[in-house]
């Protein structure tokens, strides 16, 4: 989850395309800065619920629909639709991010089965 929280604060500090010469970045517009921000509070906060298996995946997977949403808001973003729009490393990270938290959700559904399997034997 530390991987993800700090693919996500790339996010907001790489350019996420080029148009017309110039540099764009997440925080250009309020708007694509929210749910990047958004799931590194969240991120963060699942870290935090260690003791409850069950709320961290939840809260992770709330974080991976954030994480959705700032692909959506890039893919209807006006400057994307620009003739020269390229985009650059920084829009490829968030999926980076959503890649961690999905391996974070498997193996604390892993230790989830281990804890309960040494309930049985006792």
């Amino acid at each position: 989850m530390v991987l993800a929280i700090i693919a996500l604060v790339l996010h907001l500090m790489l350019p996420t395309g080029t148009a017309e010469g110039n540099a764009l970045f997440a925080l250009d517009t309020v708007l694509a800065g929210i749910p990047p921000a958004f799931a590194i509070i969240l991120t963060f906060f699942a870290i935090t619920q260690f003791r409850n298996r069950k709320r961290q995946q939840q809260v992770n997977w709330i974080s991976i629909a954030a994480i959705a949403v700032t692909y959506a808001i890039w893919l209807m973003s006006a400057e994307r639709q620009l003739p020269d729009y390229a985009p650059d490393w920084g829009m490829y990270v968030p999926g980076f991010a959503a890649l961690f938290l999905l391996i974070a959700n498997y193996r604390i559904r892993k230790d989830q089965q281990l804890v309960d399997s040494m309930d049985r034997l006792r």
